[in-house]
């Protein structure tokens, strides 16, 4: 497939020659996430079948007042959603996570990045304890230790649990086809799941994966792909915008 020397405009690809997108994140954020890809005018095909499935335990709060909430995820801001006794702050990892807590009622303020952005913007905006932390099974970041460290009180609280899905029965189809077959992949338990559901489905495709950080990449070695592409930011628009640079690269082709 033609393309210019220059990295800027590639000729039109065909329907054919744009390989299928495996989409594996949990639901709502995974059909979210195809629509995007579909709205990008991606002429292969976008199949979605999440690994992990969101359960929301009971909420064990320590019967104190707070000042604000931590949020570092949707689910979060879901599982915050079901507490109306929680405090209307919510401070915010990025603006995903900050339009779901102000679509259940929160004031809601984005560090626009990672876990370290939303240490540093609480402590450069003055934020104070006692917070309440709503985080998943699995976390990353050590928000509340940091902040803890910093002299702001922040008590963890289990808000969610990721349980993981099988492989959907078209998922596995595409797995076992021969030929490239494209995977986004968020976190370093989802490409640890998805590398599990690999060898469960016998998969015989060529992995093209799409990851937000190295640590990701490296977790998703056993696929061994036979491309990676890092985005340069950790979030959606970022991972989006690595994907048109694959289009582009076509390492496929």
């Amino acid at each position: 497939m033609p393309r210019d020397g220059h990295g800027g405009n590639t000729v039109a690809m065909t329907a054919q020659s744009r390989p299928p997108i495996l989409v594996t994140r949990p639901e709502p954020q995974a059909e979210r996430f195809a629509r995007a890809l579909r709205a990008q005018d991606w002429a292969g095909r976008v199949h979605v079948s999440p690994l992990m499935a969101a359960v929301y335990p009971p909420l064990s709060l320590p019967a104190r007042p707070f000042d604000a909430v931590i949020l570092t995820s949707e689910t979060a801001a879901l599982a915050a959603g079901r507490r109306p006794d929680l405090p209307r702050k919510a401070w915010c990892v990025g603006n995903r996570t900050a339009r779901a807590a102000r679509a259940q009622g929160f004031q809601a303020v984005s560090a626009r990045g990672d876990a370290d952005a939303l240490v540093q913007m609480i402590l450069a905006r003055g934020g104070h304890g006692p917070l309440v932390y709503l985080h998943g099974r699995e976390t990353r970041g050590a928000v509340a230790e940091r902040l803890n460290s910093a002299g702001i009180e922040t008590i963890p609280v289990l808000a969610y649990a990721q349980e993981p899905c099988p492989l959907r029965p078209a998922a596995i189809r595409l797995l076992r086809q021969p030929g490239p077959v494209i995977l986004p992949i968020l976190s370093p338990r989802s490409a640890a799941l998805l590398c599990q559901a690999w060898v469960n489905a016998r998969a015989v495709a060529q992995a093209h994966v799409v990851v937000l950080s190295p640590a990701i990449a490296q977790a998703a070695e056993p696929l061994r792909p036979a491309s990676v592409t890092l985005a340069t930011r950790p979030d959606g628009e970022s991972l989006l915008a690595a994907l048109k640079q694959l289009m582009r690269r076509a390492p496929w082709a």
